[in-house]
């Protein structure tokens, strides 16, 4: 099965940063954690606090799904609702080449 890639870019009004990054940054602890995430990875855009970049690799489709239905996820998600117009997010699937 080939590796699937995540790539998300969020931006967040500044109101809501603390928040945000405390409900993502336990999502991707967690997620580290679960059996077919092959990487989790946050960095926060250097010229500017509020936007950032999530890298995922999952082992499968199956995997990326199962992320999607942990209570973890679940949080993130339901909280990234409630942000409404506050977050900006977008969100494209690649597969690994070299797999």
């Amino acid at each position: 099965m080939p590796t699937l890639i995540n790539h998300i870019t969020v931006e967040v009004h500044p109101d809501v940063r603390e928040r945000f990054l405390e409900t993502l940054l336990a999502n991707a602890v967690l997620a580290r954690q679960e059996d077919g995430c092959l990487m989790f990875q946050v960095s926060q855009k250097q010229d500017d606090e509020n936007s950032f970049l999530f890298y995922e690799a999952f082992s499968s489709e199956a995997a990326l799904e199962a992320h999607r239905e942990t209570a973890h996820f679940q949080k993130y998600w339901d909280m990234m609702q409630e942000l409404g117009d506050k977050a900006r997010r977008s969100a494209t699937l690649y597969t690994l080449m070299d797999d």
